[in-house]
């Protein structure tokens, strides 16, 4: 009886290793069909290589020292890759000292993918364009623009940062790239490491791109249009409308109570680390494609840039604004595959009313005249 009790639980327990080596083994085997299948149907491994990784300060960051690429699927030169090259601090930007030169005034601009410079080349977003300006002509200091814009952040990010980061980076100017489609929506600010290493893993199969596609053309679509009572069709056509803007459910006073909510305190802390660091800092507001070129908004734009400019007068905030100069660009100012973010002809306008802008405010020293002439 003792022998007999005391093997029993050994041949369960070989048992249930073997069921669950055999269930393990299906598992893989079934996903590797269900691989082979997504390719053989068309889809392809991730159309990004872009990693990511998580931080306790700032959420989530580019995982840094990629050179990299984003999937471009340009209509007009049938380019399909973007080179992107991210620095050792996480940035889209080359490699520099962390200690600021004796003749440097460092700038740097925050903000989302729409300073990240989405859709165009390194050298193309308008943070690389403003800082090529500065180059043209002799100033002193000489200003140093850094990017430190990140796809997908909002004005909570943008507050961490200063939180955070201005002793690390010692800026003399802060500009806060503010994209008013969207930088109101709050992510959940407890992001947890495991996800974005898993998330990185999965997108080199094509069964990532499949469920992406999924969820992006079926599943999305159906649940907003079943809260809005729409068709597919009418939401179809409303996200047309409203490309590069947040989710279309969203009404103006709607829009409204999120920034007085949510950014405006956010950017009011943004003001104050700063004053506390002597750090000058200046918002820029990006509208979206959608504010400026669809007659239907073109009124309802006016009247809500207005107001938020106000509320950022209100917390002594200092605003630049590309509306106008954007708006006289007309389509050309934004990627014709992707009409929510800047294209390279955009971020020059960006580029040229910052330099002008930010000379008019004092923020940035004036050209100098060459010894011995005039500018």
């Amino acid at each position: 009886m003792n022998s007999t009790a005391t093997k029993t639980p050994k041949k369960s327990g070989r048992k249930l290793g073997k069921k669950l080596l055999v269930s393990f083994s299906s598992l893989v085997i079934g996903l590797g069909l269900l691989e082979v299948a997504c390719r053989i149907a068309g889809y392809a491994p991730s159309n990004d290589y872009f990693r990511w990784m998580a931080d306790k300060q700032l959420q989530i960051v580019p995982m840094p020292n990629q050179d990299t690429w984003f999937c471009k699927d340009d209509p007009l030169t049938g380019e399909t890759r973007l080179p992107v090259r991210i620095n050792k601090y996480s940035q889209r930007d080359a490699d520099y000292p962390l200690a600021k030169g004796p003749n440097e005034l460092r700038m740097i601009i925050v903000g989302d993918s729409l300073t990240f410079g989405q859709g165009v080349r390194d050298d193309e977003s308008y943070t690389a364009i403003l800082g090529r300006l500065y180059e043209t002509e002799p100033r002193s200091p000489e200003p140093h623009v850094i990017n430190a814009g990140v796809n997908g952040w909002s004005t909570w990010h943008y507050m961490r940062w200063a939180e955070t980061q201005l002793d690390k980076f010692q800026p003399d100017v802060l500009v806060v790239g503010l994209f008013l489609g969207n930088d109101m929506v709050i992510s959940p600010p407890d992001v947890k490491a495991i996800p974005v290493p898993l998330e990185n893993w999965t997108r080199d199969s094509a069964l990532y791109s499949y469920g992406v596609e999924v969820y992006r053309k079926y599943l999305w679509k159906r649940v907003q249009a079943s809260k809005r009572g729409m068709s597919l069709e009418e939401l179809d056509e409303e996200l047309e409308q409203y490309k590069g803007v947040i989710e279309p459910d969203l009404q103006p006073n709607e829009r409204k109570l999120l920034w007085k909510k949510n950014s405006i305190p956010h950017l009011a802390t943004i003001r104050k680390a700063c004053e506390e660091a002597h750090v000058e800092v200046v918002v820029l507001m990006i509208p979206s494609r959608a504010s400026l070129l669809n007659e239907k908004l073109a009124t309802k734009t006016v009247l809500f840039h207005k107001t938020l400019r106000d509320m950022l007068n209100a917390i002594d905030l200092r605003v630049i604004e590309v509306a106008e100069p954007l708006r006289k660009a007309g389509e050309a100012a934004w990627l014709p595959w992707d009409g929510g973010h800047l294209s390279p002809a955009g971020n020059r306008v960006v580029a040229k009313v910052l330099e002008v802008q930010l000379d008019a405010l004092g923020l940035v020293p004036l050209p100098t005249a060459p010894a011995g002439g005039e500018l």
